[in-house]
């Protein structure tokens, strides 16, 4: 029997209003695999999607792929259309939920569903160490402190083996200074080579440097992290992101008339953003009464959360959540979550439901929760981000593929 907070959420997958995820749908999943297959990985089972993505890249000698953090449909359906990157566009994608970066990133590196890697938020609760994690700085939540110093894996905190370890093409990856050498970036890259970069033009001057004159075919994977990170603290519409916007626009032309012929550049998205007004943001204080439900601190992200009821207690957490975010959010059962298939299909990974735990909260909008964490310092991070992701919004679920 589905419940009504299933029913709400399908209904709105009906209106348009929310995009359910798909393997039927050209996704991100398929651009994975299709990638990895391409870069010379064997043992990949092409659906008709990777098929069909392998056929629209094309034969090339080299295959750079750019990464571009945030970098919605949205956005390139608001450049002028005489601007580069549009003319280029091949077709959307969807990406995969929750539609936010360690989920989606960990798609990539593994061309596997979030249901199978069970990488599902920024927040993510680990059994191993019995907190919430924020999973690609790779720290405890509530001090800061080291994955690794608290003797977890990165092996263990994201179980799928990612395919760079597979590819037979040289290869090289380019990361922001910042996060090159990380935790996260080194399991991403699974041994092969990785460099850091000051800046985009930087990392496009590596990219023309590399391609220079090759020897054998090459793989070149770059991440850019900035629209993403200059929506969530101005919004999608501010002149500082229109103006990344047009860096990017600048840099890909660049690019594109430096590099051999026999190069081919994909470039995509992890996912788009969605503002969110003050209106629309929700709070959850840790000693409310949502919160005396739960025998650990949610996790997930703005527009997706998870919680861990005590036994007895689902019916007041049902109450107290649905006085609080009625209309605003529906409450799954993590069971209902994974039937609906929300995470993707296929066979759920046996961390998945621990991570989870017994309820998904889904935003039916543009509505953003937080928990109000404590930080090491006791005081409460209130800040909300102005533009945000991790829902199901056509704004975040949409992204481009754009191949030059």
């Amino acid at each position: 029997m589905t419940s009504r907070d299933a029913q709400k959420l399908l209904a709105a997958f009906d209106r348009g209003e929310l995009v359910r995820p798909s393997a039927d749908a050209l996704n991100l999943v398929d651009l994975a695999q299709a990638t990895a297959s391409y870069a010379g990985v064997s043992n990949i089972e092409l659906k008709a999607g990777g098929r069909r993505l392998v056929d629209l890249i094309g034969p090339c000698e080299h295959l750079v792929f750019i990464l571009v953090d945030g970098f919605g449909m949205n956005f390139v359906e608001a450049i002028d259309d005489g601007s580069f990157a549009p003319r280029h566009l091949a077709a959307e994608l969807q990406t995969v939920f929750p539609s936010t970066t360690a989920a989606t990133l960990t798609t990539l590196a593994t061309g596997a569903w979030p249901v199978e890697h069970a990488v599902v938020g920024w927040f993510l609760y680990l059994p191993e160490v019995d907190a919430v994690t924020m999973i690609l700085p790779f720290i405890r939540r509530s001090d800061g402190r080291s994955l690794t110093e608290l003797g977890v894996d990165p092996e263990r905190a994201f179980p799928q083996r990612p395919v760079m370890s597979l590819i037979q093409r040289e290869s090289l990856s380019l990361f922001p200074d910042d996060i090159a050498g990380s935790a996260y970036s080194n399991y991403c890259i699974a041994g092969t080579p990785g460099h850091g970069y000051r800046d985009l033009n930087c990392a496009v001057d590596a990219v023309i440097a590399r391609l220079d004159k090759p020897v054998k075919p090459t793989f070149t994977y770059m991440y850019w992290p900035n629209i993403d990170a200059i929506s969530h603290e101005l919004g999608t519409r501010h002149a500082a992101t229109t103006s990344a916007i047009r860096e990017l626009d600048r840099e890909l032309h660049r690019l594109s008339i430096n590099v051999p012929s026999s190069t081919r550049i994909l470039v995509t998205a992890d996912h788009g953003l969605l503002d969110v007004n003050q209106s629309q943001s929700l709070s959850i204080e840790p000693g409310d009464a949502i919160a005396s439900c739960l025998t650990r601190e949610p996790s997930g992200d703005s527009r997706v959360m998870y919680f861990s009821v005590k036994d007895g207690q689902e019916a007041r957490f049902r109450d107290e959540f649905a006085r609080r975010c009625e209309g605003r959010f529906v409450l799954l059962t993590t069971d209902e979550a994974l039937d609906l298939e929300l995470f993707g299909p296929g066979r759920p990974s046996s961390q998945i439901k621990e991570r989870v735990g017994d309820f998904v909260a889904v935003s039916l909008g543009a509505e953003a929760i937080r928990f109000l964490y404590p930080r090491s310092d006791r005081e409460h991070s209130t800040t909300f981000p102005v533009s945000t992701h991790s829902g199901l919004t056509p704004d975040e679920m949409r992204i481009p593929l754009i191949l030059i």
